[in-house]
């Protein structure tokens, strides 16, 4: 078995497959205006208690000691830190 290889330019696929673009970014941009409105519209669908929840334990956990500890140490070093 022998696979055949294709020589010229590169083939330009659809706009939803791969492929290669006039210009830079250009594969990005399309997948943002694709695909804004469908990922918003399910997320927002999925706000529930959970959600609520990790979000004030990520605060309580995380960011409210990290704020706390950095102002206490900014006064211990005379705000070296």
């Amino acid at each position: 078995m022998s696979a055949a290889k294709t020589v010229g330019a590169p083939r330009r696929l659809s706009r939803c497959g791969l492929g290669s673009s006039q210009r830079p970014g250009q594969g990005i941009v399309d997948d943002i205006k694709r695909t804004l409105g469908t990922h918003w519209r399910a997320e927002m669908s999925n706000f529930n208690q959970k959600t609520v929840a990790i979000s004030f334990f990520v605060f309580f956990a995380c960011i409210a000691p990290a704020i706390t500890f950095g102002a206490m140490y900014s006064k211990f070093t005379h705000y070296w830190i």
